[in-house]
């Protein structure tokens, strides 16, 4: 029994329908307050949405004496129904890892077609002209982005499906391990699918059904009281589940205990706020054009990601990925930032540092540059052996310093102490006191007493190289 009441509580309560709707009041608070901010207004408070809802239910319902009754009152709830169903559903599969089942994400793609439908259907049936016009374009529009969309979606199947492991490869949890975005047929299929969800949310640049300033509100133009409310937070649900699925399929989901749901959370809101942007900076499109460029310009580019991702599989060639995502270690290579650290060096090791910046040695030939910040710097470099004063202070200059680093122990001080190892000032070597902090930073040694420019600038070129 007591199972039974829990499945209840996660199905109705959380995170079920009621956390979904009251998540998507306020993401469609956030969506209209960032646009005001946009804009230069204030925009609505934050409760505005909710009351939006309660005013509409509290309103009569008119209904078209033409219309379809049945079919125009049953529409709404299909559409709100399926996008809730469709909430709840990711958020079981982020929260509850056993809660999914294989082939989840061929249901999660149908529930998100049916509020389309629904809303075409409940606006053809009110026999009106105005609205019949938005229903041609809203008809017009999910077939133009359903086909990239399908595709995207497509890409990330293939993208995991080897690493899923058998009778997984259809399983939002098992594609949620991953993040196909970090492959380039993952990255062109999360900006098209991205694109069709701002379509499929009916925002600019595509509220071409809707189009307020040319068919008084189109599509939903015959619909009122408790009937709109109803349309209204299914747009308001749909804020949640579209981006969340967004989430789940490309960006590796929310991950275990409260980091990952922070995490999870993070990758939402990066969504939303793009999807805000696109709102807030494109003009709206005619259907031509968005028929055009969904077809042409998206159903291209995912034919293109379909073809990479199948080749990626098939011939496996991971390392093409490999080399080309590989930018941090090159980009380190080629633009080696040093920041110079003094833990105690008697200064002759400072001298040869500051050395290689004259006009003799030049370390700029290399791409190198000396920085006043450890948190531009790539490379540290420290001289003379650690004391009890300085060790505390080395060490919050190395987790200052951005990954990755490496740190060069400059000078037989720097290496071993030299001659100062039996001091009673001295703590350690360099490597000692920065290894505390990382046991996995990388450390090179330039021996010598001092170290000739020639030496130092040599270590850090061929350091890198190997790297």
């Amino acid at each position: 029994m007591s199972e039974v009441v829990q499945n209840l509580f996660w199905i109705l309560v959380f995170p079920g329908f009621v956390f979904t709707i009251v998540c998507g009041l306020v993401a469609s608070w956030i969506v209209r307050k960032v646009s005001a901010l946009v804009q230069h207004r204030i925009g609505p408070p934050v409760l505005q949405p909710l009351y939006d809802v309660i005013k509409l239910l509290g309103k009569e319902t008119l209904i078209p004496e033409a219309a379809q009754k049945a079919t125009f009152m049953v529409s709404p709830l299909i559409g709100f129904s399926a996008v809730l169903l469709l909430a709840t559903m990711l958020w079981r599969i982020s929260f509850v890892p056993c809660s999914p089942f294989v082939g989840d994400i061929i249901v999660a793609i149908y529930l998100m077609v049916i509020p389309s439908l629904a809303l075409i259907l409940g606006s053809s049936s009110s026999a009106s002209p105005q609205a019949s016009v938005g229903t041609a374009r809203e008809m017009k529009l999910v077939v133009a982005y359903e086909f990239p969309l399908v595709l995207a979606f497509l890409v990330v199947i293939i993208k995991t499906a080897g690493a899923s492991g058998a009778g997984r490869q259809l399983s939002l949890a098992a594609i949620a391990e991953h993040a196909p975005v970090l492959s380039i047929s993952g990255m062109i299929a999360f900006l098209s699918a991205l694109l069709c969800i701002q379509a499929k949310l009916g925002f600019v640049p595509f509220d071409i059904a809707e189009a307020e300033t040319e068919l008084a509100s189109g599509i939903l133009i015959e619909y009122s009281g408790a009937l709109l409310a109803i349309w209204t937070l299914m747009q308001a649900v749909m804020l949640v589940a579209l981006p969340l699925f967004l989430v789940v399929a490309f960006l590796g989901g929310f991950g275990a205990g409260a980091g990952g749901i922070l995490a999870g959370v993070g990758k939402y809101v990066l969504v939303l706020v793009l999807i805000i942007l696109i709102k807030n900076t494109n003009p709206r499109v005619r259907i031509d054009q968005a028929m055009r460029f969904f077809w042409f310009w998206c159903g291209t580019a995912m034919v293109v990601a379909v073809a990479l991702a199948i080749l990626g599989s098939v011939f496996n060639i991971g390392w093409l990925y490999g080399k080309v995502m590989d930018w941090k270690i090159w980009s380190l290579k080629k633009s080696p930032w040093v920041f110079h650290v003094n833990t105690g060096a008697c200064n002759n090791c400072d001298i040869e540092v500051v050395d290689c910046l004259t006009p003799r040695f030049d370390i700029e030939r290399f791409g190198m540059k000396l920085v006043g910040s450890p948190r531009h710097a790539d490379v540290l470099l420290v001289t003379g052996g650690v004391t009890a004063q300085a060790a505390h202070r080395l060490r919050e200059v190395y987790r200052q310093t951005p990954k990755p680093c490496v740190v060069f122990a400059i000078g037989a001080c720097g290496c071993d102490m030299g001659i100062f190892s039996t001091g009673y000032h001295m703590v350690g070597p360099v490597d000692k006191i920065v290894r505390e902090v990382d046991p996995e930073a990388i450390i090179v040694y330039v021996p010598g007493c001092p170290p000739k420019p020639e030496a130092i600038i040599s270590s850090v070129v061929k350091a890198l190289s190997a790297l």
